[in-house]
């Protein structure tokens, strides 16, 4: 079951969700909007080794070069850029929420977010943006403007463990923190 508007609003209140800062008017019937912050990760074409080694820790990109903004972000066609969220979002043991691109965000050939759309309970901080320009064309990002929605689904009671992996508190924008692939799982 995923939390109606109503739901929200009492799931705020009774701070078993939380949302910073919370503006009434971005909450939608079933999700709230969430806003780009000012802060990016991109990298340089050319940059680093021609191939991202993901079996053993460090062996991939992650010395992107870090903007801060105020006003906006101009994204290349084709480009990947890391970004957050202006709010910080706060989920606790009884609720999961997911992320999700706006259609309105969609319809202009912005992907916000690859894969990571899950948000654990037990999660506090500001959700990191997976960004990718599929149009033939830049695209100006304003900061502060909505970019995704997020919703939350109760469990089925609150969970025995609660996120406390590496990216919890997050107050900006975090690379990739993977940690290499296990010996077995390695074919060379």
């Amino acid at each position: 079951m995923i939390l109606s508007d109503r739901h929200i609003k009492l799931a705020l209140r009774d701070e078993m969700i939380g949302i910073s800062p919370y503006r009434p008017e971005r909450l939608q019937p079933a999700s709230y909007d969430l806003s780009l912050g000012g802060e990016f990760i991109h990298w340089r074409s050319g940059g680093g080794s021609s191939v991202i080694d993901m079996s053993s820790p460090g062996g991939y990109e992650t010395n992107g070069e870090k903007v801060e903004t105020h006003s906006h972000f101009i994204m290349n066609p084709g480009e990947f850029v890391l970004a957050c969220t202006e709010e910080v979002v706060m989920v606790s043991d009884r609720y999961v929420a997911r992320l999700e691109g706006k259609s309105s965000i969609a319809r202009i050939g912005l992907m916000v977010h690859v894969t990571a759309g899950f948000v654990d309970p037990g999660w506090s901080g500001v959700l990191t943006l997976e960004l990718v320009n599929l149009r033939d064309r830049p695209v100006r990002l304003w900061v502060g403007q909505p970019i995704a929605q997020v919703s939350f689904y109760p469990v089925s009671q609150p969970v025995e463990k609660p996120y406390n992996g590496s990216y919890v508190g997050s107050k900006g924008v975090v690379p990739s923190r993977f940690s290499g692939i296990p010996a077995q799982v390695k074919t060379s």
